[in-house]
This record gives structure tokens, sequence and C-alpha cells, in this order.
């Protein structure tokens, strides 16, 4: 072959690889933008929920999977401070619960997106004694449950109602068994020892309190994990009036210095991916049927005044009992004391 055949046959040769690299180069282009194009979307048959342990009965979740043809992917925790490690780790449920203490830092950090309770059938028909509570953020939440912190006992202990102090100097039989959580040791410390105790002697005391306490198997226990053997119990005021504790020999009192009182609403999730399946849950827990099982079978009282003419109720378990309590005996955790909470976990 001659030189000018050569030199010819060179230029032709990098002609053919730019243009296959370049062929090469918009064949990948095409491709990604056909799988974007593609990209599956969330799936709306499916919905991730968030939940303390037995706060939604397995009856509702099943009635909710047949009328709305979705299936719940249910995880549960046994405590609220579980609960928010979870929700902190993966932001992307569809639907989470938390107790009122946990609202506002959720809506800050964006582990929730805010709510339009006027865009929700049914909004109507909560109470307002839990709408707008410190700390509640009631525009991002819906509130679905509550309760009242007291302590149950025999009938042959005091019959008057004790502090938290009272209680622990009593050492009763048996021992006492707490909530787990935080917040309930921290609020115990601080009604021992005074508000005005310094943060370093409120942690040490509730420290102590955790040492020489028993801790109940989640913050929403069931009829069968109560510890009949302790000598005082920790209960809601709801529990209190279902079994074991109903017609039998323990009595429910509300502490002396104040009994906390929580709210566990629901909301949705930051990465929510199936917002509208979200909102259909939400619609079916505001419903006055749902409302009244999700008491009857979680034995707390209701935030929704439907249920107040439901003779299936105990008047403990409707939103209007709330009122019967004097307000100095009710207590609800305050910045400083949630902060305190926080240094203890």
């Amino acid at each position: 072959m001659s030189n000018s055949a050569r030199q010819l046959k060179l230029p032709l040769i990098l002609m053919l690889v730019v243009a296959i690299l370049v062929g090469v180069a918009w064949g990948l282009k095409i491709q990604k933008n056909t799988a974007k194009r593609k990209a599956p979307e969330a799936d709306a048959t499916t919905l991730k929920v968030l939940a303390l342990k037995n706060a939604f009965p397995p009856a509702v979740i099943k009635v909710f999977e047949g009328q709305a043809n979705i299936k719940v992917q249910l995880t549960e925790e046994p405590t609220p401070e579980a609960l928010w490690a979870k929700l902190e780790q993966d932001s992307s449920f569809d639907v989470a619960t938390l107790l009122n203490h946990q609202t506002q830092a959720a809506a800050s950090t964006l582990k929730i997106q805010p709510l339009k309770l006027s865009e929700l059938a049914g909004a109507s028909s909560l109470s307002s004694d839990f709408m707008d509570l410190p700390g509640s953020q009631s525009p991002t939440v819906v509130p679905v449950l509550w309760g009242l912190n007291g302590y149950a006992t025999h009938t042959e202990a005091s019959k008057e109602a004790q502090t938290w102090a009272q209680i622990f100097a009593s050492k009763p039989p048996g021992g006492i068994d707490l909530k787990p959580s935080s917040l309930t040791l921290t609020s115990i410390a601080q009604a021992v020892l005074g508000v005005s105790a310094t943060d370093a002697a409120i942690l040490d005391r509730a420290h102590q309190i955790s040492s020489q306490t028993n801790r109940q198997p989640g913050f929403f226990a069931t009829s069968k994990e109560f510890d009949l053997e302790r000598g005082a119990i920790e209960l809601s005021h709801g529990e209190s009036l279902a079994a074991p504790f109903a017609e039998s020999d323990w009595v429910f009192r509300l502490p002396a210095d104040g009994a906390a009182l929580w709210i566990l609403s629901v909301s949705l999730g930051g990465k929510a991916e199936n917002a509208p399946g979200a909102k259909k849950f939400i619609e079916f827990l505001l419903l006055p049927a749902t409302a009244v099982v999700m008491s009857q079978q979680t034995h707390q009282a209701s935030c929704n005044k439907a249920v107040e003419a439901s003779a299936k109720l105990a008047a403990g378990y409707k939103p209007s009992y709330l009122r019967t309590i004097p307000l100095e005996r009710v207590k609800l955790a305050d910045a400083k004391l949630i902060e305190r909470a926080k240094l203890l976990h």
C-alpha cells in the first residue's frame, strides 16, 4: 500500500471511531431518559404506617384495608422514644403517630408534613380541647386518642390520692410499675423534687426512679401485659376502666400533684410516598364508628366529639370527660420538661 493510501485510510478510521463513540453516547442518553420516564411511581396500594404498639387494633386495620383496597405495612414501636428514633432514621412513612410533646420537634425538623384540617372529611368533629395546646402543632397533626396518667393500687392501700413522692415513700410491696417513657420518669422526678430543682438533680433522681421501679412492655399495654403482682401500677385513666382493673380490688387515682395529660396524634410523614392513601387512612380514623372501635379496643379515650352520643362507651372514654377534671389536677408537658426528658435518653 502506498503512503498516500495509508494517509487517506487513517482519517477514515478516526472518523469511524468518533462516530461509534457519539452513537454510544446518544444511545446511553436515550436509555437514561427512557428509564427516567418509566421510573415506577410510589405504590398507591400500599400504606406505610409507623405507630406506637397497640395504637391501631388489628380489626381497624383490616376494615380499612378492605374498604380502601390498600395494604397497610404497620411498623410498631413500644415506647415514644423508640418511635422517635425510628422516625429520625426514616421519614418516608406515609402516616406516623406521635405524642403531643413530640409533634413540635417533628414539624420543625420536617419529619412530618402539615395537614390542612379543612381538607379532611370529619375533622370538624375533633374536640377543641385537644387542639391548639402548647407544642401540639394542631395544624400539622390530627389528635386521635388521649389519656390522663395516674396510678392503681389495691383497695387496702391508702384511700386518699397521693403525690408521686408519697407513693415512692410508701414502698408498696411488689414495687411500682411505670410506663416506659423518658418523659414519665422525668415528670415524676420533677414532681418529687419540684420544678425549681436543677437539671442535674432532676436527671439524677430520674435515674434513681428508673433503677427502683419496673417497666411495662409498652406505652400502651394490653390487659394481659400488666403485672398484677406489683404494688402500684401507672395507668392511663382509660386503662383503669377495663379489665383487669375494672370490677376488681384495684382502685385508680389521679396523683394529688397532678396527672400527666398525653395526646396521641396522627400525621403525614415528612417524605410520604402515598399521601392520598394517608389522607384516606386519617379520614377513616375520623369516622364515628372507627373512633368508637379505637377506644373500645385500645382502652384509651377518644378525641372525637362524635363518640359523645355512643352508648357503647363509658363517660371516661369521651372527650368531655377531660372537663370533669379540675385544671389543677392536669399537667401538660412544657418545654422545660421536654428538654429535660431529652437529656435522659
